[in-house]
């Protein structure tokens, strides 16, 4: 079968023959005018001769290119059978010899696979192909249903029976698709190499964090064309949970990044500078290969110190420019109260040892951290709740695809770390052609309760509590996400304060957590009640609690039985 390319090229060739062919005509209609003048009856027969060769070829190349055209266009009765067909891969010959009991036990094995799948009707059935196969394994099994509702149905209840249903007899290896073109075919294979290298890499999207991608100059009209054209119906088509359908989600957009966004190239900081200091550098650089020189050596000296004064004079013109100028004064000066050196010192650890590695340092820090979360679990019997709150619940959430959109819309374009390797900027960049993979994927998890096990990890970055830290109990951790799941956390968050805002379920005196409230606004209040009890001549007394590790003592019994309580089910 011919390609649309080499159908093209077909064409175009048709089309410049057939201009020769009118510029021949039109110089035998000039050569007929003129033939009382000049005598060329020959050359006229010989053009005539070799036109009705054309035309032949032409008539050929015109039935190649109708028959190709035949091929590639599918009859309609077909189209109808295939949208109400199912294909049935891995079930085994059976051992029968005629033809009509080999599709009798064929049928047999077809109704009881109906009956688990509760497929009420009866189906053509009919073996593809010849023995053996290419492949030599089992022949294709196809079934033809009365109505494409009966399909649709029984590739829904085999996206949740197939363990159950794999566990029968005859059924181990069975896999259910619906029937495919050539070309749904190809893109089935395709996604089945995809899938194989999933499995072999283990799906360890933390591999690629190693590799620093440039996300601000990737080529996003190129990225959102991919994603534009995929269709993510056949995409997911094979997953049937949410952590399946998230891993193949990732290593998909891994394999786009590796094409479409460059590395962070390390550039040598000497090209920064000018080129009076770049020479003076590259001079200082080549006398040091003859330092044992005592000459060379003075020379070295010299010039070192010349480059020191250099460097000094450079740095200090450029911070009186950059400090002078109202428009970049505040950035730099926040470049160095904002160090983004994120190097921990030495520490000091059980028995007053001083601890320089860096594994030992991080597998210290962990201790520390893991240390203080709480496990415990708090029997509900032994929880009172005194504040009666309202009927209303809510037990589900429903993700809409514009509300992922806007929280997509609305990430900052950082190019943060994350465990996944996904950062803000790209779900910013393509938020138009990943809503509606993204809002699958938050679904499934909705809908099943389960989110994906990367979402349970975290990049941990020790945060100093003082000035100069020196024990592990001077570091707070902070959890860097996955940007994805912070999408999902977002929507979940401004559903949860609609509901608590709209049953006036926290106290007017609560000023954290919560919309048009701060604490400037919880300051107004307080003074105010200080400045009425003074003009009364009032005592005023102030308790203040700090807990230490608040967060993450909280008993997570404890904290589900209060949501319950206040109607926050699920």
């Amino acid at each position: 079968m011919a390609t649309k390319t080499e159908i093209q090229q077909i064409l175009s060739k048709l089309n410049s023959i057939e201009q020769r062919i009118s510029k021949i005509e039109t110089a035998q209609a000039q050569t007929a005018t003129t033939a009382s003048s000049i005598d060329s009856s020959g050359d006229v027969a010989a053009v005539l001769t070799k036109m009705g060769e054309l035309e032949k070829k032409l008539i050929g190349l015109e039935n190649l290119i109708l028959n190709n055209n035949n091929k590639d266009e599918e009859d309609p009765a077909h189209a109808m059978e295939r949208q109400r067909s199912l294909v049935l891969i891995g079930v085994p010959e059976n051992a029968e010899i005629t033809a009509t009991a080999k599709n009798k036990a064929d049928r047999q094995l077809v109704e009881k696979l109906f009956d688990r799948l509760g497929v009420e009707t009866e189906a053509i059935v009919y073996r593809l192909g010849k023995i053996p196969t290419p492949s030599g394994g089992p022949r294709l099994v196809k079934c033809v249903l009365p109505a494409s509702t009966l399909q649709r149905f029984a590739l829904r209840q085999w996206k949740f029976k197939r363990s159950e249903i794999r566990s029968m007899p005859n059924f181990n290896r069975l896999i259910i698709r619906p029937s495919l073109t050539r070309a749904q075919l190809e893109m089935e294979k395709e996604q089945r190499e995809m899938n194989k290298k999933l499995k072999e890499a283990q799906m360890n999207p933390q591999v690629s964090i190693q590799r620093k991608y440039n996300f601000r100059k990737a080529n996003y009209s190129h990225i959102n064309q991919i994603l534009a054209n995929t269709d993510w119906i056949i995409f997911f088509y094979d997953c049937p949970d949410v952590e399946s359908s998230y891993n193949k989600f990732i290593y998909f957009l891994h394999t786009i990044i590796e094409s479409l966004v460059p590395l962070i190239k390390q550039t040598d900081s000497i090209k920064n500078l000018p080129v009076h200091i770049q020479r003076l550098y590259q001079y200082r650089k080549n006398l040091w290969k003859a330092i044992t020189k005592e000459h060379i050596r003075k020379k070295f000296l010299e010039t070192s110190k010349k480059f020191e004064l250099e460097i000094s004079k450079f740095i200090r013109n450029r911070e009186n420019k950059k400090l002078f100028n109202i428009k970049t004064k505040f950035d730099y000066v926040s470049s160095f109260i904002k160090s983004k050196n994120s190097k921990i010192p030495s520490l000091i650890g059980q028995n007053n040892q001083f601890i320089f590695s860096n594994q030992i340092k991080s597998d210290i820090l962990a201790d520390q951290f893991s240390s203080v979360f709480s496990d415990q679990n708090i029997s509900s019997q032994f929880l009172s709740f005194s504040h009666q709150y309202p009927t209303t619940k809510i037990d589900s959430i429903f993700i809409d695809p514009q509300i992922v959109f806007n929280t997509m819309a609305k990430l900052d374009n950082s190019n943060n770390s994350s465990p996944d390797g996904i950062p803000n900027i790209f779900y910013n960049k393509c938020r138009d052609t990943l809503v509606i993979p993204l809002t699958h994927i938050f679904s499934l998890s909705i809908l099943s309760s389960k989110i994906p096990t990367i979402w349970k990890k975290a990049i941990i970055n020790p945060i100093p509590k003082k000035s100069n830290p020196k024990y592990p109990i001077d570091f707070r951790p902070i959890s860097l996400l996955c940007s994805s799941s912070k999408i999902l956390e977002k929507i979940i968050a401004n559903e949860l304060q609609s509901f608590i805002e709209a049953n006036n379920i926290l106290p007017n005196c609560q000023h954290g957590f919560r919309k048009s409230h701060s604490v400037s606004t919880q300051l107004l209040e307080v003074m105010d009640d200080f400045t009425y009890s003074l003009e009364n001549k009032c005592l005023i007394d102030v308790i203040y609690f700090d807990l230490a590790k608040a967060f993450d003592t909280v008993p997570h019994s404890l904290l589900i039985s209060k949501l319950n309580n206040i109607g926050i089910q699920g």
